[in-house]
């Protein structure tokens, strides 16, 4: 495991145009030494943590700026890392309030018409939106539909939750989201479901990346069932999973990885898949 320190994010202005209050810095600060934060990559939720941060602190820059700075351990290569006993764990994705979530990135947001097909998303599946902010040099373009559902109930939860009729309308309003491609380098659809699985909470994510029309019927009409078939199967608390990843693509069901509640990723051999 290699060990580094660096600055993360601070209260300058930064290319976006955006800056962190004392507040929200304060916060950052206390969920990386509450919990395992993962390490990611550009905010692709394709590819799993490449490290984590081990711990935080706020300091100011002879000038004022407030400076986030961290400590970071990076996995390497072929390292086995045994599951510890820390109490604290990688953040989950909270249970919507409402029974469903939809999240956008900025793409979305700096384009009105799009943000509007979001809104109207929401609106027909009577759910909140929230803006995800992130960070990234060349951001992709992801939609995020976060759901709570039983894992026994995933394939039939969106049908139960928002009644028949506005589960069609939700699906042809998501087929015409992602009939055009925006500027972003890809566009994904994920699907967030958080379930409880022996009293353990887990988020499992099954991620499209440029779904056509045809794709995203075919997720809700076969790939959904799939899914919760392999929940039951190969997801396995006691291994100290709390996160499992999969992609959905020409009609198939794929299990990419895992993330320990220690933000340690596990691929399938090691999944229990």
């Amino acid at each position: 495991m290699i060990k580094r320190t660096g600055i993360v994010a601070s209260s300058e202005v930064d290319a976006h145009g955006d800056t962190f209050s004392r507040e929200a810095l304060e916060q950052l600060v206390h969920q990386m030494n509450s919990s395992f934060l993962p390490l990611g990559i550009e905010h692709d939720p394709r590819e799993p943590s490449v490290g984590r941060v081990a711990a935080a602190r706020l300091v100011t820059r002879k000038d004022g700026v407030l400076l986030v700075e961290a400590d970071m351990e990076i996995f390497e290569e072929g390292e086995v890392i045994p599951l510890g006993t820390e109490a604290r764990e990688i953040p989950l994705e909270p249970v919507p309030r409402d029974g469903i979530l939809v999240k956008y990135d900025r793409p979305y947001a700096v384009s009105d018409e799009r943000k509007a097909l979001v809104e109207e998303l929401a609106k027909i599946a009577g759910a909140r939106t929230n803006q995800e902010i992130k960070k990234s040099v060349d951001p992709i373009s992801v939609l995020t539909i976060v759901a709570s559902f039983s894992a026994v109930a995933i394939a039939s939860g969106f049908l139960k939750k928002i009644g028949e009729d506005a589960y069609e309308l939700f699906k042809a309003k998501l087929k015409q989201i992602f009939s055009s491609k925006p500027s972003a380098k890809d566009q994904l659809l994920v699907f967030i479901y958080t379930i409880n699985m022996d009293g353990i909470p887990i988020n499992v994510e099954v991620i499209l990346t440029n779904p056509t029309p045809d794709e995203i019927v075919a997720y809700f009409s076969s790939g959904t069932a799939d899914l919760q078939r392999s929940i039951a199967e190969y997801v396995q608390p006691a291994l100290g999973i709390r996160q499992v990843t999969y992609s959905f693509h020409d009609g198939r069901l794929n299990l990419e990885f895992a993330i320990r509640k220690d933000a340690v990723p596990l691929r399938p051999a090691r999944c229990g898949g």
